[in-house]
């Protein structure tokens, strides 16, 4: 970062867009050291801001800041795609009845996309700004244009379900490509901006993209796709000597170490894992085979989806846009089940607090939304009175709750249950 290209806060007027380059925003500590409406005539706030009218306004600014755990933006330099969310993000209202009329633009932007040159011509001018870290600081990120070349109608617009407490609502979920441009004139964005003529000063991406439809995307791939060794081993010398002991142990039977590394990541696996290991010899390089579980919310939110592209990898062997979409699901469960986690780790600490009992119990009784005396008795160590005492206490805090079935007893965690369901 530190051979970054810097734009000064004194010179953000003037400056033409450079690719990566960062905007530095002012030093007063208030929303007017924003740098993005120092240089165009937009809003100082939020994802979507618009220089025109919408639904077809002439310049939009898409700014992610990559902090929404629920909507997250992402940005792949190596394939040149980003996948942004739309601003209805929260339950209440129609897909298309946004303040900020973001769901509004995109639907429009799509059809243009998908329509002849002219319309494509006077689609408006998407620039992609990211949150840099610093104070107001920004990074521009690049020219995109709605949709890819690999993308159909029914995919570049993907309208998806979300819920929140029980309420369900929809959101955009768009994808964009980054036109291979590293610099975007200022003069060719005052002139759409003032209505004049869009091909005077235009990037030829843009023009390629315009009247021919055609993808000049920017991809990157990374230099060095490994980190080295030096890199890869710990840094303390307790995790280097734990790493050596490892290695000790499996010297004589390298294949060993294979079970052990499956154990890890099913361990360190935000979903469920199910594997089994290969053989020893001939196995292509492949340790374990097996399936990761994406979740029945994503799949029945893109059901549809699901099953054309389930068609179109039979019909016209696309077998590109069948694993991306299957990565899109792997990526939403995982950031779903990390929330969900942080969420039963932030209950479980307050739990400690609110009720007093023994750490061992606590960690039981988050394990699962439900215990039993023998249970407590074989993980506490403690005798079935002791336990029962404890479990009873608990009820009447009101932590737990008592449920008698035939001749079982459980003490359930309805705090817990309750995360678990939503």
């Amino acid at each position: 970062m530190s051979n970054q290209r810097k734009i000064p806060f004194d010179k953000l007027k003037e400056s033409d867009l450079h690719l990566d380059a960062i905007y530095v925003a002012g030093r007063k500590g208030n929303i007017g050291d924003e740098p993005v409406s120092k240089m165009l005539p937009v809003g100082n706030a939020g994802g979507f801001r618009v220089s025109g009218k919408a639904p077809q306004p002439n310049v939009v600014v898409l700014f992610t800041s990559g902090e929404e755990g629920e909507w997250p933006d992402t940005i792949d330099p190596f394939t040149g795609i980003v996948r942004y969310f739309g601003d209805n993000r929260h339950p209440g209202k129609d897909l298309h009845q946004t303040k900020n009329k973001g769901n509004e633009i995109l639907r429009n932007a799509f059809d243009l996309r998908h329509g002849t040159e002219e319309q494509r011509a006077n689609c408006p001018i998407f620039l992609l700004f990211e949150k840099s870290g610093e104070g107001y600081d920004v990074i521009f990120r690049g020219l995109v244009v709605p949709g890819a070349d690999f993308l159909s109608s029914d995919d570049d617009l993907v309208a998806i379900w979300r819920s929140v407490e029980g309420q369900r609502f929809q959101n955009y979920r768009a994808s964009f490509s980054i036109l291979d441009v590293s610099t975007v004139s200022k003069a060719w964005l005052e002139s759409v901006i003032s209505g004049g003529d869009r091909e005077v000063n235009a990037p030829l991406t843009w023009l390629e993209w315009v009247y021919r439809g055609r993808y000049l995307t920017l991809t990157a791939p990374a230099i060095r796709p490994f980190r080295s060794k030096q890199e890869q081993l710990p840094e303390s010398k307790q995790k280097l000597d734990l790493i050596r002991q490892l290695h000790s142990n499996f010297i004589e039977n390298p294949y060993g170490f294979e079970k052990v590394a499956l154990e890890i990541w099913k361990m360190c696996s935000p979903s469920h894992v199910t594997a089994e290991l290969t053989r020893k010899h001939r196995d292509g390089g492949r340790d374990a085979i097996g399936s990761i579980w994406i979740g029945p919310q994503y799949l029945f939110e893109h059901r549809a989806e699901y099953y054309k592209r389930l068609r179109d990898v039979d019909s016209k062997d696309a077998w590109i846009p069948w694993v991306l979409f299957m990565l899109e699901g792997v990526r939403v469960s995982a950031v779903e089940s990390a929330s969900k986690l942080k969420q039963i780790t932030t209950m479980q600490l307050s739990f400690g607090e609110r009720y007093d009992t023994k750490a061992s119990l606590i960690a039981l009784i988050f394990e699962k939304p439900y215990v039993q005396i023998g249970q407590v008795v074989e993980r506490c160590g403690v005798t079935r009175v002791t336990a029962a005492n404890w479990l009873e206490s608990l009820v009447r805090q009101g932590a737990l709750r008592s449920m008698v079935s035939g001749r079982e007893k459980f003490f359930i965690n309805q705090e817990l249950l309750d995360s678990l369901a939503r």
